[in-house]
């Protein structure tokens, strides 16, 4: 008789020591402030504290119970992965999502399912012992099957009831795996990095355009001056007539270059027209490259044009044609 009446009072001291522990821990997380008592278990309430004690086992029983069941239905409607396993690798907890994705069920090993298929087994012991040490583990993003998911893991731990009340420790009780389908957002990535790889192709584009426009316009300029300035020490009139004569190409040529900018704007705006006319090069060539012989002089170089008598017209347009053909003697 003593045995068992000690027996059921070493028991009656571990029930009543973990009923206070659940209701310290959990008293603030119920579900209502003033949860209503089952009628069976009511007439306790006026009787002594160890009644008392078991009534409020039942209430956090009956809150616990509601809370498994919203956390449950939340779970299911996630558009996340999510499973639990406890330290010796067997899941005790999954979403349909996570189910489908892993080909798993509760009851099963995780580990042959995820690797290596997801994770590598170094990936994989490596975060797990990170959280056993108590380290952060960052998500990982990996493709599979076409897809892109990212799985981040978190630890589960828990007080256990024969812990002394003053003392802190928690304790690690499993692994929660979250398991997200960031296909979308990858594709979102990949479209953007395309979109800021064509505007830094553009704005190459552009840095180009400027330089070759700002050098092009300062073709003309060059030869502007240097007529100008044989204009000063000239005395003859038939070679001040052909410096002016000079001028006046240069400043045509200018005047073009800056109605070929125009030009482009129009093109990029789809309004650009081609006036293709029969050009004679006999004709049409001596006069654009009277201009540069002067510059070939100065700089102790030599140019000769040669053209066959018997070449046939060229049909072209003839301002785009002056402008290549300028722009390869300048350069």
């Amino acid at each position: 008789v003593t045995t068992i009446v000690s027996d059921h009072w070493r028991n009656y001291l571990l029930l009543q020591r973990q009923i206070q522990q659940l209701w310290q821990a959990y008293q603030q997380d119920l579900v209502i402030s003033n949860p209503t008592i089952p009628s069976q278990i009511a007439p306790l309430l006026r009787q002594n504290i160890n009644q008392q004690s078991i009534t409020r086992l039942a209430m956090l029983a009956e809150q616990f119970g509601r809370s498994q069941s919203a956390q449950a239905a939340i779970a299911r409607s996630l558009s996340l992965g999510l499973l639990a396993i406890d330290l010796d690798d067997h899941i005790w907890f999954c979403n349909p999502l996570a189910a489908s994705w892993l080909h798993i069920q509760v009851g099963d090993c995780l580990t042959p399912h995820l690797i290596p298929q997801w994770l590598s087994a170094d990936q994989w012991q490596a975060d797990l012992q990170a959280l056993r040490d108590g380290a952060e583990v960052s998500a990982r993003n990996l493709s599979h099957s076409d897809r892109w998911f990212e799985i981040k893991l978190e630890p589960l731990r828990h007080s256990p009831f024969d812990q002394n009340p003053l003392e802190q420790a928690i304790c690690l009780d499993g692994f929660l795996i979250v398991l997200e389908d960031i296909t979308t957002r990858k594709q979102a990535e990949t479209v953007l990095e395309k979109q800021v790889a064509e505007l830094r192709r553009l704005n190459y584009l552009k840095d180009d355009f400027l330089s070759t426009v700002s050098h092009e316009l300062r073709a003309p300029m060059a030869n502007i001056k240097m007529a100008i300035e044989l204009l000063k020490i000239t005395r003859s009139p038939e070679t001040t007539e052909h410096y002016l004569k000079i001028l006046q190409t240069e400043c045509k040529r200018e005047t073009d270059l800056i109605n070929d900018l125009l030009d482009l704007q129009r093109l990029e705006a789809g309004a650009q027209k081609f006036y293709p006319e029969p050009i004679d090069l006999q004709n049409w060539l001596p006069p654009i490259i009277e201009p540069f012989y002067q510059r070939i002089d100065t700089q102790q170089q030599t140019l000769e044009v040669t053209l066959n008598t018997s070449l046939p017209k060229l049909l072209t347009d003839q301002s785009s044609l002056e402008r290549i053909v300028i722009e390869l003697i300048n350069n």
